[in-house]
């Protein structure tokens, strides 16, 4: 609901001067999809949906299917589409790769109802970055869909997706550029009209209307090219507004209501109804006038007619309620009307007082057959489309905290999938103390952070920026991100760093008091530090374009920071590095990750940090190119095994960047965080659609594993061996990973097998003896000893 973040989401994607690519997420969508044909064993395994189970994302689209009652399909922004079977009792996804498709639309034809389609891609305030990639059709009622290949670089930012209730060919769209049809089923389309249209109503008798963006209500008796003419012209607005919502009643064609978006306030301008099929107007009387309020219009705007009762009419924005009376009177929701912000109203067909809203909160249910209406119930059990933006985690148990889209800040619990709302607004940065788990930190947008003295046991919260107002005016007094960072210094806990967009504040005493660390260095984002040694914590600061070193933390004075920002290829220098890690072992290597959008490689190894002239060498491999990367970890006990989280999935490699593949068990949506817990080995992952996953490093092969591999069979010939092995196993032990170990356990090499492969090459070992070491899917294991005799 903040154009803030998407404001500022473009900013730092676009900090190169590159603007996404036509296309970019079609080519991502093909590409990933030959990545999943032709993959190798994840480096990752017990992969967990941690959830949450009952805190729903942005929802805007849902449909009853007409087929079998109790059956929904859903449609969410950065979520993909998902499956219920028993009237919203439990939600599973229907396809996991295809869900980096952002779902705007959805609709079912009447005359046909195993024919289905779906638009995707938001026209506006889109959180997630990802665009649509054309329109999707089914034609088994929605158990599979297809992209129609001819939408698919054209029609990716849509608003409404409409099948004729005359034709079973016939389907209309309304996008940023205007309203198309389609007369084959999908096959080919034509412009209808050339100016975005934000909403089409489709009639019986064939009649189309549609709301012009800017510009009015046009409507056509037939919907044929040429035939869409403006009505209302003397009575309707002409001017000052922006999106147009429609609703026609189902039950009397007549009766259309429209709602206008105030371009100078993006509030509602005005509701109007005709009664006579759009010969003569009148205004209504306001809504906000009852409580409901409209402070997104621009973006949240629902409109929606009863199917049997004309004068029933629900309408919702950021709040949302309803009229019995034709719009004379509007009564106000209820808190207990589920999640602000409101994307549309659904009657169920089987019941037609039965509806179903969708918010920036998922999926609520309502009764419109008493009065006032009844709340029902919340329908997010299972449906974990959640937008996450950053996290942290405990360091001795398995939980993980987030801060979400408009959900507040959420703790999650080892019990079930369900997650506790700690703390409200947009959820931002979080941390814990590592070394005092009753201290944590919260915040919410544009840098307002608040400390926990007892976050074990009650979580009470303090207020602790008032140093960074000065002025008193209740905000941060130096420019700051919407989702603003701040950082728990991992060596000296009762450290604090909070980056702005004009310098870096630092607090010794848990936030008590703050103080500018460096001089003024415009939009800082990330800092890592790293003890040296007991008197010496070396620390990086980076950014939009900027690279600094502190020498030593613990001994610095403002103004002493070291820029390093020469050290940079030019190629990338005004890029937009949100993550960097320290190499486990050596204190002068560092690995970083640009999140913008290039053509340039967007992981890099910097070496000889602690110099002057640092050297920077890509690492990016077979990464796709022009892929942002959001944040990276590396393994603390085999650096050459790294993870990183992008805007279409999780990616690792096992050796160190030359090649990396995308891991199947995430699922492929924005992930804007990873992190490691090195006590637990557990990654956690942050996804901006699809809630929070955990899942394990694989970590080299230790003693207590070689000893429990004892009761697999393994034959490895020849034995001495030159240049090659073969190995064999029991039928029902498939070998998918090997590696080649020492006699003492150490990592040699590791090798990810293809189906069948039974051999491996060894000509480059030294003569000796070593391991070979097998590992199935399953996580059985075997190894046995043999010697590598002289070439």
């Amino acid at each position: 609901k903040n154009p803030e973040w998407a404001a500022e989401y473009h900013e730092l994607k676009t900090a190169e001067g590159y603007q996404k690519p036509d296309g970019f997420d079609i080519y991502m969508r093909n590409m990933q999809r030959q990545q999943y044909a032709a993959r190798n064993t994840s480096a990752l395994h017990n992969v967990h949906e941690m959830g949450p189970s009952n805190i729903g994302g942005r929802t805007r689209t849902f449909i009853f299917d007409r087929t079998t009652p109790d059956r929904y399909l859903c449609g969410a922004i950065s979520g993909g589409l998902w499956e219920s079977l028993d009237a919203g009792e439990t939600w599973h996804p229907k396809d996991i790769h295809d869900q980096n498709v952002n779902i705007s639309s959805m609709d079912q034809s009447i005359l046909d109802p195993q024919i289905i389609y779906y638009s995707t891609g938001e026209v506006t305030g889109n959180s997630a970055g990802i665009g649509g990639v054309g329109v999707f059709k089914s034609t088994d009622a929605g158990q599979n869909f297809e992209l129609l290949e001819n939408t698919s670089l054209i029609y990716n930012r849509t608003w409404r997706i409409a099948c004729s209730k005359l034709d079973t060919h016939t389907v209309f769209l309304a996008h940023r550029n205007g309203l198309s049809a389609s007369r084959d089923g999908g096959k080919n389309w034509e412009e209808l009209i050339l100016s975005q249209v934000t909403d089409v109503e489709t009639l019986p008798d064939g009649s189309v209307w549609a709301g012009v963006h800017s510009r009015g209500v046009m409507y056509s008796p037939d919907g044929s090219e040429g035939s869409f003419v403006f009505v209302g012209t003397d009575t309707l607005p002409q001017e000052g507004f922006r999106r147009v919502e429609i609703a026609v009643s189902p039950s009397d064609k007549d009766i259309i209501y429209v709602a206008y978006e105030d371009a100078s306030t993006r509030k509602l301008l005005d509701i109007y109804k005709s009664s006579d099929g759009g010969t003569t107007w009148s205004k209504l009387p306001h809504p906000e006038d009852q409580n409901i309020f409209f402070n997104y219009s621009w973006y949240c705007l629902a409109l929606q007619v009863h199917p049997s009762n004309p004068d029933i009419v629900l309408i919702g924005s950021v709040g949302a309620g309803y009229t019995t009376d034709g719009g004379l009177n509007w009564t106000a929701f209820g808190s207990v009307f589920g999640h602000v912000d409101r994307h549309f109203f659904a009657f169920d067909p089987f019941d037609e007082d039965r509806f179903i809203i969708g918010s920036d909160g998922g999926l609520d249910e309502g009764y419109s057959g008493t009065i006032p209406f009844e709340s029902v119930a919340n329908l997010n059990n299972g449906l974990n489309i959640t937008q996450f933006y950053t996290g942290s985690y405990h360091p001795h148990q398995d939980i993980a905290i987030g801060g979400t889209q408009d959900n507040g800040t959420l703790l999650s619990n080892q019990e079930d999938m369900e997650f506790l709302h700690i703390f409200g607004g947009d959820g931002s940065f979080n941390a814990i103390n590592p070394s005092d788990t009753d201290n944590a930190y919260v915040s919410y947008q544009r840098g307002f952070v608040y400390r926990s003295d007892d976050f074990s046991s009650w979580r009470t919260w303090d207020y602790i920026m008032s140093d960074l107002d000065i002025n008193n005016d209740g905000s941060i007094d130096d420019r700051v991100y919407f989702i603003n960072p701040i950082y728990i210094d991992g060596n000296h806990t009762d450290k604090l760093y909070f980056p702005t967009r004009d310098r870096l504040w630092t607090s010794d005493n848990r936030g008590n008091n703050w103080y500018p660390m460096t001089d003024p260095i415009e939009n800082l984002y990330v800092v890592r530090s790293r003890s040296v040694d007991d008197t010496t914590t070396v620390a990086f600061l980076a950014g939009i374009g900027q690279f600094y070193r502190i020498r030593n933390i613990l001994d610095h004075g403002q103004g002493e920071e070291i820029n390093l920002l020469s050290s940079i290829p030019p190629s990338i220098e005004d890029g937009f590095i949100k993550d960097f890690e320290f190499h486990p072992t050596y204190d002068s290597v560092l690995f970083v990750c640009l999140a913008s959008y290039s053509t340039q490689a967007r992981v890099w190894k910097v070496s000889d940090a602690l110099s002057d002239m640092p050297i920077w060498t890509s690492i990016s491999g077979d990464l796709p190119t022009g892929l942002p990367v959001n944040g990276i970890v590396i393994s603390d006990q085999d650096p050459q095994t790294m993870v990183i989280a992008t805007d279409y999935g999780v990616y690792s490699t096992i050796n160190g960047g030359e090649n990396w593949i995308l891991e199947e068990g995430i699922p492929n949506v924005p992930v804007h965080e990873v992190k490691l817990n090195v006590a637990l080995n557990k990654l956690y992952f942050y996804t901006h659609g699809r809630g929070i996953w955990s899942a394990e490093l694989d970590l080299p092969v230790s003693t207590q594993e070689l000893a429990n591999t004892a009761t697999i069979k393994l034959q490895v010939y020849p034995n001495p061996a030159v240049s090659y092995i073969r190995f064999g196993t029991p039928k029902d032990f498939v070998a998918r990973r090997a590696y080649i170990l020492s006699m003492q356990g150490q990592q040699i090499s590791r090798y990810e097998l293809q189906p069948d492969q039974d051999q491996l090459p060894i000509s480059e070992l030294m003569p000796g003896s070593y391991i070979l070491w097998l590992r199935d899917p399953s996580g059985r294991m075997a190894s046995r000893a043999f010697i590598k005799a002289k070439n």
